[in-house]
This record gives C-alpha cells, structure tokens and sequence, in this order.
C-alpha cells in the first residue's frame, strides 16, 4: 500500500512535470502561453471533491428529465477543490485566480457571464466544476480521426470488453434498450482516467478510485457567446471538459473498527466485556469535575449518549478520555450533514506535540479542582 512518503514524491514530480509543461494553471505565467488560442490545454492539481460527483458511467442517468433530455446528451461531472497538502494547496487559489483572467480576456465586450464551471461556496472556497462528453456523435466526427476510444482500446494490454457500448453498466432494460439504440448514432468516449500505476480504471471502479482523490487532470476551457433576444443583454458560457485524470493520491477510506455480530452497545460503539469497563456509558463518561457526575446519570432514563465518531489513524475508534489529546491540532477529514452535525471524524495526522513529556498543570492554590474558584485567605 503506498505511504504518506510515497505520495508526496510522486505529487512533487507530478508537479514539476506540469510546471515544464507551460500549461499549469498554478504558474503565475500560465497566461503567456494560452491566452493566444482557445480551447486552452490546461492543467491542475487539486482534489475531487466528494459532493456535487457524478463521474459514474452514466451520470444518475434512469430516464429523460429536465437535467438529461435523453442519454445521448448525459455528461458527467464533477467539482474540484483545493488540495490539503502544500505546495499545491496555495497554488490552487492561483488556479482559480488564472481561470477568472483567461475568462476576462477572450469576454465578449458587452455580455455578462452566464453559466460557468467556477462554483462558489465550497468547504475551502471556490471550486470548478468538470464534465467529460460521453457520447460523441458518428456524424460530427472527422472519420480520419481516431476518438479516445479507438486508440485506447487499441492497447494489447487492456482488457476492452468493461469499455465498449455493449458492456457498458446501466442500471435497469430501458436504459440498457436506448443505449443499444445509441449504437447507431453515437461513439462511446470512456473517462480517460488513470490510477497511480498508469492503468486506465474501470467504469465499475470511479467512485471508489476518484472521489475524494487527489489527482493530476487537464481539461479544455470552451467559451460561446450567446446573443441576447428581445433587448436582453448577451451571455458568455464558459465550460471545462475533461482530457484526462490521473490519480496522484487515492482516496482516504474510511477503515470501521472490526467487531462480532452483538459485540456493540445501544449505542453502536464497541463494548468491552464488562458493562462497568465501557468507556462509551454514562458511568464511565469523562467528566471535569465530578460533581456533575449524578446530574449525568440522571439523564440515562430519557437520553442517548452519543460519542463523538472520531477514528485514529488505523481506524480504531477513538475513546472519549483521548478526545482532546488525539483530536485539538489535529489535521482531520471530517463528513458533516448540512446543518454542521458532525457524521465521521477521521485522523490524517496527529497533533504536534508542544512538548517529549506532557505534565499535568498545576492549579493555583486558591483554585480547588472540583468545586471551582475559591476565595484567597487573608492574610493576618
């Protein structure tokens, strides 16, 4: 399995190799080689963000609605995010910083921006949003011209039958009867993506490989200027379409703690083997002054306790007595719903120590730890 080390090298490499490139949207020179022609051959680094991920075989796809008017037009997506390791993590706001330029610079004079593949209002700030063409049509094609498909397919080394038309996963008949229909009409164009080894990754396996991934990707930035009617003022859609990705770092899977069948409270943590042992109950719950240790149990009749469900770095979950010691510094990936209920805390990286021994702090002498501040004597 690859280490941290690992794939800090190969993010490091992957890097300077697109910086050699004159097409990394990181560079703050970037603009000097693409701004003279569109569509851009750009390049990035950045993480595939788990919401807003629709790069699956066919994009949620069941039947025509008002988001796919039929599968010919299906085109998955996805949103990209800021990394969290550096360099890349600060060269990504120059990413974004890049992209607003080369949009300003080819604008049509006098159109606003309409839609767009900047997407405000992530968890680290802007985020792009990515598509790739699925279907391409067989009469808009230059018949010389080999698509994707064709020439990756035609490596000896593949195994082609998970890309073509006829295997490719749906998920009830009518779906699997129109996409037969497609043949006549249309060019499947399989996700050019690729895993840390270089192996093109299969339909079945983007979810699991891609989401949450740190990864390398190009994509072209397409631009049409759409005339107003009626004395509307015109709009200027960007898009971004996905060339290919390339997995840098794997997604981080979350590893639940082994357990039997029944080897759990009410709760659904661990149990030891004795009821008086478990970290996890209202008898054994860590409190900071033991005076409101009756006020606690008191509320075993009419609630639930729930501990918070941290994991450390192989998984295991964290006991509540280890909270602050494993989890304040900590760098953390964290699911939340929402309204900010927190759902898995997992650790990536244990807090800096502030010192080789932790000593217990000393209270003042006119501080009793139990019943709070006290009054100094006076002194005679």
């Amino acid at each position: 399995m690859p280490t941290h080390a690992d794939s800090l090298v190969r993010l490091l490499a992957r890097r300077l190799s697109l910086l050699d490139s004159g097409f990394y949207l990181g560079d703050s020179h970037v603009l000097n080689n693409v701004e003279s022609f569109e569509p851009a051959p750009l390049c990035a680094i950045a993480t595939i963000d788990r919401n807003d991920f629709w790069l699956t075989p066919l994009a949620g796809y069941h039947k025509p609605s008002a988001i796919w008017h039929d599968l010919a037009s299906v085109k998955p997506s996805c949103a990209i995010t800021q990394p969290s390791v550096q360099p890349v993590k600060e060269e990504f706001n120059k990413v974004i910083q890049n992209l607003r330029r080369l949009q300003d610079s080819i604008a049509t004079p006098g159109y606003q921006v309409g839609k767009g593949f900047i997407l405000a209002g992530g968890q680290t700030g802007n985020r792009l949003k990515l598509r790739h063409l699925l279907f391409e049509s067989l009469d808009g094609r230059d018949s010389a011209d080999q698509g994707f498909s064709e020439t990756l397919l035609g490596d000896d080394n593949i195994d082609v039958a998970p890309f073509t038309i006829d295997n490719w996963l749906v998920d009830d008949d009518e779906t699997r009867d129109e996409l037969e229909t497609l043949k006549a009409t249309h060019h499947l164009v399989p996700l050019p993506t690729y895993d840390i080894d270089g192996n093109l990754i299969q339909p079945h396996a983007y979810r699991q490989s891609l989401q949450g991934a740190l990864v390398e990707l190009y994509f072209n930035m397409s631009h049409w200027a759409i005339a107003g009617k009626g004395g509307t003022q015109g709009n200027d859609v960007f898009t971004a379409e996905i060339q290919m990705i390339r997995i840098i770092e794997p997604p981080r899977q979350t590893v639940m703690p082994n357990k039997r069948k029944g080897d759990e409270n009410h709760n659904g943590v661990p149990s030891p083997d004795s009821p008086s042992e478990d970290p996890f109950s209202f008898e054994q719950w860590p409190l900071t002054r033991e005076r409101h240790h009756a006020d606690l149990l008191t509320l075993k009749s009419t609630h639930r306790l729930l501990p918070v469900p941290a994991y450390d770095l192989e998984g295991n979950f964290l006991k509540p007595s280890t909270y602050c010691r494993y989890l304040q510094g900590a760098l953390v990936e964290i699911h939340f719903t929402h309204g900010g209920e927190i759902e898995l805390i997992r650790l990536l990286e244990l807090p800096p120590a502030t010192s080789a021994t932790v000593q217990k702090r000393k209270l003042p002498l006119h501080l009793d730890a139990d019943e709070g501040p006290t009054k100094k004597r006076a002194v005679a």
